[in-house]
């Protein structure tokens, strides 16, 4: 469970990455939803982004836990966040 969980929120937080922001809006332009998002576009980086870090974090720190079977401390969580950065 929470490999796929982990997946699906890496997977959303892949789509929701700040940068695609602008194609977002050329693809949708014409549309309610293209309108909708250019009307408010402070609200719409500001949720993007923080969906973005938000699930990005948690689905790295699920998967970090399904691969290991065990729950890890804050050191080692920091760690392998470290380690899979570099």
């Amino acid at each position: 469970m929470r490999g796929t969980l982990s997946k699906f929120l890496l997977g959303t937080a892949f789509l929701t990455c700040p940068c695609h922001l602008p194609i977002y809006l050329a693809l949708l332009s014409g549309t309610v939803l293209g309108a909708y998002l250019w009307e408010h576009i402070g609200f719409s980086i500001f949720f993007i982004t923080a969906y973005f870090f938000l699930s990005l974090g948690t689905g790295l720190w699920l998967w970090g836990r399904a691969a290991q079977g065990k729950k890890m401390d804050k050191t080692e969580m920091q760690e392998k966040a470290l380690r899979w950065m570099a």
